[in-house]
C-alpha cells in the first residue's frame, strides 16, 4: 500500500485487490466519509528499525460500531487467514470475507 500526504489529508492507495478489500473494510469502519467526529489516532510507537508497522486507533466509534465487522467482498476467489488464531478457509470471488476470533480475516492469496 502507498501512502500520500497532501498538506492535511492522506492519500492510502491499494497496491493489489487484498490491499483493495483491506482499505474498504477501513472506509467503512471510518463511517463511509458520512459521518464525522471519527479519528484515527496513533498508538504506541512507530519505529521501523523495530517494526515495519504502525498502529492506530480509531477514535468516536460507539460500543456497536467497535463490535461491528464490516461486510467485505472478496474481489476474486482467494485463501483467507485469521490474523489472531492463523485459521485458514477458501473463498469464492464475490462471497464475502469472513470473520474470525472477532475479527475480518485477511487474504493472504489467490485460490488454486
Amino acid at each position: 500500500m502507498k501512502i500520500r500526504i497532501v498538506k492535511q489529508n492522506v492519500e492510502i492507495i491499494p497496491e493489489s485487490p487484498a490491499e483493495t478489500a483491506q482499505l474498504h473494510a477501513l472506509w467503512i469502519k471510518m463511517g463511509n466519509g458520512a459521518e464525522a467526529g471519527k479519528n484515527l489516532i496513533p498508538a504506541g510507537e512507530y519505529n521501523p528499525k523495530k517494526d515495519e508497522s504502525a498502529s492506530f486507533t480509531i477514535e468516536g466509534l460507539s460500543d456497536a460500531e467497535i463490535k461491528d465487522i464490516p461486510v467485505v467482498i472478496a474481489p476474486f476467489a482467494a485463501k483467507v487467514r485469521c490474523p489472531i488464531c492463523g485459521r485458514v478457509q477458501f473463498i469464492q470471488k464475490g462471497d464475502p470475507i469472513p470473520a474470525c476470533c472477532n475479527t475480518l480475516m485477511e487474504i493472504v492469496g489467490e485460490a488454486l
